[in-house]
């Protein structure tokens, strides 16, 4: 009986797509939101979201129908749609065509956003303009 178990989760790991997501300096990002979608014309539309792990890799080895919690295996011969989110990092959207057994995606590579910061023309040191050290807005009681 350990035998059939062992077979049959070795059976369902033969088709899949697996991949990395790792930063611009090569770290792995864990806990990246990585959606599989694939919408075919013959099909409905289908798809899977889950996160990366600890080492910042993830394994899709199933969809599921839209309105449904039921599992479908990868069809073969398809183009499926990979979208990688993580807080603090671009959205990257990348592309994969299955045709059968694993497929491994190159490494994702997540950029960091960034902030623009603008220099100010003017000086806000209060020391230096000492217009802009009183406040003429909010007001003490009794005033």
């Amino acid at each position: 009986m350990t035998w059939l178990l062992f077979g049959t989760m070795a059976f369902a790991g033969k088709h899949a797509i697996v991949g990395t997501v790792v930063d611009r300096n090569g770290d792995p990002v864990p806990r990246a939101v990585i959606s599989v979608n694939v919408t075919s014309k013959k099909q409905a539309s289908f798809n899977v979201a889950l996160m990366t792990d600890r080492r910042g890799t993830f394994r899709v080895d199933y969809l599921r129908p839209e309105e449904s919690e039921r599992r479908i295996k990868l069809a073969k011969r398809a183009e499926y749609d990979i979208e990688v989110f993580k807080p603090g990092f671009h959205l990257h959207d990348t592309s994969v065509y299955f045709r059968k057994g694993e497929v491994v995606v190159a490494p994702i590579t997540l950029v960091e956003e960034t902030i623009a910061i603008q220099d100010l023309p003017e000086n806000l040191d209060p020391a230096a303009n000492a217009d802009a050290a009183t406040s003429t807005g909010a007001t003490f009681e009794w005033q």
